[in-house]
């Protein structure tokens, strides 16, 4: 789609036009004369791959809407992820100053800075289209893919294949959940994943998407139309579309014609969290991106590169935006997501009772079947550990000092003894007055406690299994209990009840009764399922039904709520080369996803790992 430079010029005033129409001359020139800014097919040995950064520094913040960082980032990973090319990286705070020097030879352009009446493509389309018509590869991401209607809209849909339009677009924060991928170079690599970021979407895109490949899609949620309408928050057109659940394109591709020299536009709206870049499909699809505009063959696994840390993310703004006083004012961050950590053909829906051995190896159990454990290795792969005997069903795992699992058979009404080495099962305790032990505890000394709900009377119990195998009923009152856990001190027990909605505690007496039964802390909505405690003593819980892991502390208060990609979760166990990687078994999806907590898990850090 051709720009109409006598518009373009018509819309200006007459100093940006005279100023406009002597640049384009220029570039008229240089291109009749040979002198182009994208030469001939370049010798992939000898001649540099070219990429031009064009930013503002920073606009939101410390942490938010980091452009100046955020482009670094992005030329030293593709440069170290093409050790045989050699890339280099042109950088440009505001609209370059000699233009033609700036963009001659450029493989792909990255705008990533303030976008509408602040975009720095406005008064320079003219220009910026000959760089275009050279081949060249252009990537706007987040603000920088919105800019005003008219000669920059125009260019946009030309060059990249969309925009965002005020009025039709919207720039709401929400999680968004991506879980099918197309096949294109961009999508290589790329697992389902969710993230909150500032996602805008419903954008303007080419008449009937010809050449657009959508890239991530999601369904947004009615919670993104909260806001009344206006340029940046609603409008009838999008309010249709979230109500009728049209899947939205945050990220897509575009292949240009010959009249731009078959050019490549990527769009990215995501990142208005500079610390999102410690997602990693989030870095891999701006990385495959930018990448497969500049013409670089992307990998089948896609560009991977070392995940950044926070502190590194943030030595990494301070340098290229500076402190902006965020002593006083800093954005919120991201809320926490878990990730895709298995693959959902690996479990049925009876996935649970996850628990890390001292190697860190991870074990559930429906690992295909519903009687078989599944061993998990720290790199994701999964394979059958046991298969329990005809008759029984495997529930809460737990691991002793020694390494022996201890596993909580709901239909058999036992808690089995597994070992390790030899995968002998034999029955440790067998209770016919059990409806069906779900989760357990595990004490320091290696005594037990067991959760036992009857769903369909809405009771439960509370058990205690000895070392000997000796069972004795603690508590035959209960609502039905289900996730439970022991204090760091080893002094209380937590319990919670999925029907009712409360986690109690109770004292554990020297003679291992217990005692003082108060409520922790009582939910209006939604369901609980497991829970563990890390080593300070607060409980991570798991909401089923609202897909997300609450952090309760000892004193009932609400610490955090992590979200999760699916709203099934049944239970949590914290490994990790640190022990602070929690892992959820997620029901819906039929996978196990993990995120980071701020502190390491109790199992992890009581048995020495």
């Amino acid at each position: 789609m051709p720009i109409d430079l006598t518009l373009s010029a018509r819309r200006l005033n007459p100093v940006h036009s005279a100023f406009i129409a002597l640049l384009g001359l220029i570039f008229f020139i240089a291109l009749a004369t040979g002198d182009r800014l994208q030469a001939a097919p370049k010798d992939a040995a000898a001649d540099p791959v070219v990429l031009c950064f064009v930013s503002h520094k920073t606009s939101h913040g410390f942490g938010a809407h980091e452009y100046a960082a955020g482009c670094r980032l992005i030329g030293k990973w593709i440069e170290e992820s093409y050790p045989k090319r050699k890339i280099e990286s042109r950088y440009s705070i505001d609209w370059p100053t000699d233009p033609a020097t700036f963009f001659k030879d450029a493989d792909t352009v990255v705008f990533f800075c303030s976008g509408g009446a602040k975009h720095l493509i406005n008064g320079h389309e003219a220009e910026f289209d000959q760089v275009m018509r050279t081949g060249a590869g252009l990537s706007c991401l987040h603000w920088a893919v919105e800019v005003p209607k008219g000669p920059a809209g125009d260019g946009m849909l030309a060059w990249m294949g969309g925009y965002y339009e005020i009025d039709w677009s919207v720039n709401p924060h929400w999680i968004a959940q991506f879980e099918t991928f197309p096949s294109h170079p961009i999508a290589r690599g790329l697992r389902p994943f969710a993230v909150d970021d500032e996602w805008y979407f419903h954008m303007r895109l080419v008449d009937g998407m010809k050449g657009v490949t959508p890239i991530l899609s999601a369904i947004a949620p009615e919670s993104t139309m909260e806001r009344p309408d206006g340029p940046h928050s609603g409008n009838p057109a999008v309010r249709a579309a979230v109500a009728k659940h049209e899947p939205q394109h945050v990220s897509w591709a575009y292949q240009r014609g010959d009249d731009y020299a078959q050019g490549r536009g990527f769009g990215f709206t995501g990142l208005h969290y500079h610390w999102n870049w410690m997602n990693d499909e989030v870095r891999k699809t701006v990385l495959n991106g930018v990448a497969w505009t500049a013409r670089l063959e992307i990998p089948e696994s896609g560009i991977e590169v070392t995940r950044p840390t926070h502190e590194q993310l943030e030595a990494n703004a301070l340098e290229y935006g500076g402190d902006q006083d965020r002593a006083k004012k800093t954005p919120a961050p991201p809320r926490t997501v878990a990730q895709p950590f298995t693959d959902p053909a690996l479990f049925t829906g009876g996935i649970e009772g996850p628990a890390c051995d001292r190697d860190g190896n991870l074990y559930a159990v429906a690992f295909g079947e519903k009687a078989n454990i599944g061993k998990i290795t720290p790199d994701g792969k999964g394979e059958v550990f046991v298969t329990l005997p005809e008759g029984s069903t495997p529930n809460g795992i737990r691991f002793d000092k020694k390494g022996i699992m201890y596993v909580a058979d709901y239909t058999g009404h036992n808690i089995l003894r597994i070992d390790p080495t030899t995968k002998k099962i034999s029955t440790l305790a067998h209770e016919p007055k059990m409806s069906q032990p779900n989760d357990l505890a595990i004490a320091e000394d290696g005594t037990l406690y067991a959760s036992d709900p009857n769903w369909k009377e809405k009771t439960g119990q509370i058990w205690r299994i000895d070392t000997d195998g000796t069972v004795t009923l603690l508590d035959g009152e209960m609502g039905t209990a289900n996730g439970i856990d022991i204090s760091p001190d080893g002094r209380t027990l937590y319990v919670n009840e999925s029907e009712q909605r409360k986690i109690w505690a109770f004292t554990i007496t020297a003679q291992k009764t217990l005692t003082d039964k108060r409520l922790l802390h009582e939910f209006p909505d939604f369901g609980f399922d497991g829970m563990r405690c890390d080593v300070d003593g607060n409980l991570y819980v798991s909401r089923y039904g609202k897909g997300t892991v609450v952090v309760v502390s000892p004193k009932g208060e609400i610490l955090d709520e992590i979200y999760l990609p699916g709203s099934k979760p049944s239970n949590l166990c914290f490994g990790g080369p640190d022990g602070r990687t929690v892992y959820v078994t997620e029901v819906e999806h039929t996978r196990i996803v993990s995120f980071q907590a701020a502190r390491p898990g109790l199992e992890w850090a009581r048995w020495g790992r």
